[in-house]
């Protein structure tokens, strides 16, 4: 790849550091095309907790899914274009596994050859996040 070339597929991560964590709109993603051809996204989002364990089930309800199964189609992206969604990063975690504590998380995409992946994603859950959730 020459030094001013885009990369074939990029990914960009936003978090609203002020939402709660545990919300649909704490997380969204940018995917952007800069192939020939439209691409399908194909997504997992394993969560663990901070001894690297994971917490996540093996198959989350929506786009995310654990490492150990089949990638999910979540989204086709026209060439030259993006795709912006919110994504619940926490969404495959167990009631019963939220504990307050810090977390890791990434999320990863597959086109053919071409596989990405976020930055990994550090995020906090404190009681009053786990409260809010309840309410």
């Amino acid at each position: 790849m020459q030094p001013n070339e885009k990369q074939p597929i990029q990914l960009s991560v936003t978090l609203k550091r002020d939402a709660n964590p545990l919300s649909d709109g704490f997380a969204s993603i940018e995917i952007q095309n800069n192939t020939a051809d439209p691409i399908e996204v194909w997504s997992r989002l394993p969560v663990v907790d901070a001894q690297k364990q994971r917490i996540s089930k093996e198959f989350a309800a929506r786009i995310g899914a654990s490492p150990f199964s089949e990638p999910r189609l979540s989204a086709t992206i026209p060439r030259g274009k993006s795709i912006k969604t919110s994504v619940n990063l926490f969404e495959g975690v167990p009631a019963g596994q939220m504990k307050p504590g810090k977390y890791k998380c990434y999320v990863q995409f597959v086109y053919e050859t071409h596989k990405g992946v976020s930055q990994e994603l550090e995020i906090e859950v404190t009681e009053k996040h786990l409260r809010e959730k309840d309410e």
